[in-house]
């Protein structure tokens, strides 16, 4: 079982969503900093796609040859479609283009990272789902951090096998505004059931290092923050994996 990490970037955003940080030069120095971070402390192939025609290759340092470096030149749309509709749109763009996913076929999990986030215990959730991975076969599996009552789904970390990719790049014109990538993959992942899919939700307390780019806030957690948040993943796990959670059967689906 190969593991790809497919990072999304866009170093110079043309939407007018709120953007915490917005300069273009410490954006780059951002996912410069994390796709080298992946390089030094992941043994991976990484895929990094980047939709404002920004090419960051240079910058790094790649001596295995493990990064490929795909950037396209996304054009503003009208009316403003938002920075979730751009996030579909790079890994559509990848997933088209990319060697890196096309050779990895049915038998791989891929971990679709925000980009300028690192993922710090990307190795130990990793090498836990691609149990999951081979255990489920050919149906294929998903994990994400689903909210446990409400019908959307944290979308900085995604891990799945190939079969999920079309189901979630289908419900890119869903994406408005007011209805982003957190609700359009929550509609991925009931879909996914539908067709057999198995969802795990992950077996890991996600530890980032990295910038919120809404309100600009560290997302490192550390002291009780942290104490607190895995005791509440773990509940949420055993809860997931019996089947009490989640509870989108109650929530009605809001656009």
């Amino acid at each position: 079982m190969e593991t790809i990490l497919f990072l999304t970037g866009c170093v110079k955003p043309n939407v007018t969503d709120t953007i915490a940080v917005s300069d273009w030069h410490e954006r780059r120095r951002m996912y410069v900093e994390a796709v080298q971070w992946y390089i030094d402390n992941t043994p991976y192939k990484i895929l990094f796609v980047e939709n404002s025609g920004t090419d960051i290759s240079p910058m790094v340092t790649d001596r295995e040859g493990r990064v490929e470096f795909l950037t396209f030149n996304s054009p503003p749309t009208v009316p403003d479609r938002s920075r979730s509709y751009k996030e579909m749109e790079i890994m559509e763009y990848g997933r088209e283009h990319s060697k890196t996913l096309n050779r990895g076929g049915h038998d791989c999990l891929i971990i679709k990272i925000t980009g300028r986030l690192k993922l710090l215990n990307v190795v130990k959730i990793a090498e836990r789902l691609e149990r999951y991975a081979v255990r489920c076969g050919e149906h294929g599996m998903v994990s994400s951090a689903k909210n446990v009552t409400r019908p959307f789904s944290d979308c900085r970390y995604i891990y799945f096998t190939p079969q999920f990719l079309p189901i979630l790049l289908a419900q890119k014109e869903n994406v408005w505004p007011t209805y982003g990538m957190e609700w359009v993959l929550g509609d991925a992942l009931r879909e996914a059931k539908r067709q057999g899919i198995r969802f795990i939700f992950p077996p890991l307390l996600e530890r980032t290092e990295g910038v919120g780019m809404t309100r600009g806030h560290n997302l490192s957690r550390t002291g009780r923050r942290l104490v607190k948040a895995k005791i509440k993943h773990k509940l949420w796990k055993i809860l997931f994996d019996i089947g009490i959670f989640p509870l989108d059967s109650i929530i009605h689906r809001r656009k």
